[in-house]
């Protein structure tokens, strides 16, 4: 590589030929626009079938999580935006659970952590890249667990909506 662009080899000393400095191509992943509210699961404009238990979990700040691991209990929000990110809490007893939008399935998720510990608030679920509309998002429980959990739970705990 060193002879190929000016260099040399000298016995065991290799002779490279000083180059400009070709800055490199940097793709920064930041058009997804700007999150510009939180719906909290206590908020009305989510709606809820099956079994889902309500609970409280303290972290610098009080806030609801809804939890079920009833196979076809369903919670339903609607949002106006441009991505959304669904926030759940990962378990050592997190579960899988559908997720559609506007109707159509767009995908399976779990909620069980891929490391040794409990995440409170990640995604289960993303897109920034929708339609700068009225979006309805439903996320349906399977009541299976995922490999090596111990069990089957999916604990929501709000929709991040962007524009």
């Amino acid at each position: 590589m060193a002879e190929r662009h000016g260099g040399r080899v000298e016995g065991d000393r290799l002779v490279a030929m000083p180059q400009d400095a070709v800055p490199a191509e940097l793709d920064i992943w930041d058009d997804y626009g700007l999150p510009v509210e939180r719906i909290a699961v206590t908020d009305p404009r989510w709606s809820w079938k099956g079994g889902w238990a309500e609970s409280t979990v303290t972290r610098r700040t009080a806030y609801t999580v809804k939890t079920s691991s009833q196979q076809g209990a369903e919670a339903l929000v609607e949002f106006e935006g441009t991505g959304a990110i669904i926030a759940a809490s990962y378990l050592p007893t997190g579960g899988q659970a559908d997720i559609y939008l506007d109707g159509e399935l767009v995908g399976t998720v779990d909620a069980y952590p891929d490391e040794d510990r409990f995440k409170r608030s990640d995604s289960l679920w993303h897109d920034y890249y929708l339609e700068d509309a009225k979006h309805t998002l439903r996320v349906v429980v399977r009541g299976e667990p995922y490999a090596g959990s111990q069990g089957s739970d999916i604990a929501l705990v709000d929709l991040v909506v962007f524009r």
